[in-house]
């Protein structure tokens, strides 16, 4: 006698000698999490059915349940939502309407046309940066892989950035991203350490009782000091090989050798407050930022941005793929 079974409960299936666990996202097909395949079985092959909410971590048939996992449809996109992580359904469900808010606004803007190049979507626990894009080659095509990792507040805003980033590859001419470049070097501010100010840290350093380099920056009065100090903690890992403590170590030692190796120049980025610090690490997280802000209104651009998302939105290649 059959299983049965329903939509999004995980199944234990057997399919040409191998077993597989995952979620039935069909009469037909299995999702593995982690997989970007799905498995092709028939009704006959099903070994196991352990709800939608099995318990993450019990092993069945030898089938292991790594997450808790659940889908759900997003109005203006094509695949499915992948919640990797124990998101209450009930907050993911309320969110997803937002969510399907934010491809509302690129659908208005046209910029649907390349989606089929979306493969995955998932939704992971939080990170600093709220997202992630990245494009994989698999099967002879290359696919994209969107993933929000945000709580429910900021799902929208993260979606909306990585859709961005998603346009940015398939949408954004060259010459425009070459724009974006070079908004993002004028944005950065790099700034050039003296090499007087150099040596006054080093004075600083190696007469304190107990070095310690990563507090370095608080015997000095300067508001940039910290981020000097990171570069040259950077200096020695990169150059030298040495570590942190490693240089305290020789700093107590032989604090004339730690002199012989310290930098003569270094540069150092000043920190932008109306800005994430992601906004500012390459060109193209700074049009995704800009344009995750334009998702939510004109307004929510930053003034030194609206030049560049309205130039950009203009010149959008709106070609299918």
């Amino acid at each position: 006698m059959a299983i049965k079974f329903g939509r999004d409960h995980f199944l234990v299936v057997e399919v040409d000698g191998k077993r597989h666990g995952g979620y039935a996202v069909g009469k037909t097909l299995l999702h593995v999490p982690g997989q970007e395949d799905e498995v092709r079985f028939s009704e006959s092959q099903v070994l196991a059915n352990l709800g939608p909410q099995p318990e993450a971590g019990a092993s069945v048939l030898g089938v292991k349940v790594d997450r808790v996992y659940s889908t759900h449809k997003i109005k203006g996109i094509d695949n499915l939502l992948e919640l990797r992580t124990k998101i209450p359904t009930d907050k993911a469900e309320a969110a997803v309407k937002e969510l399907g808010n934010v491809m509302r606004w690129f659908h208005g803007q046209k910029l649907l046309c390349a989606q089929s190049a979306i493969k995955v979507l998932h939704w992971v626990k939080p990170t600093k940066k709220g997202y992630e894009y990245k494009k994989v080659f698999s099967k002879e095509e290359n696919r994209d892989v969107l993933t929000i990792a945000a709580d429910t507040m900021s799902a929208p805003q993260a979606l909306a950035q990585a859709f961005a980033a998603h346009c940015w590859e398939h949408h954004l001419p060259q010459r425009t991203r070459v724009s974006w470049m070079t908004l993002l070097l004028k944005l950065r501010h790099v700034t050039t350490c003296s090499k007087d100010d150099l040596l006054d840290l080093l004075d600083s350093y190696t007469k304190s009782e107990e070095p310690d380099i990563r507090s370095l920056h608080n015997l000095v009065e300067d508001e940039n000091a910290s981020l000097v100090v990171k570069t040259i903690i950077k200096h020695f890992r990169t150059v030298h090989g040495i570590a942190p403590a490693e240089i305290d170590m020789l700093c107590r030692e032989n604090p004339e050798r730690v002199g012989n190796l310290w930098p003569e120049w270094t540069t150092f980025t000043e920190v932008r407050p109306e800005f994430p610090a992601h906004a500012l690490t390459n060109a193209r997280n700074l049009f995704a930022y800009a344009i995750g802000c334009a998702v939510q209104g004109p307004k929510a651009i930053p003034k030194s941005l609206q030049k560049a998302v309205e130039v950009s939105l203009s010149k959008m290649e709106r070609k299918h793929i």
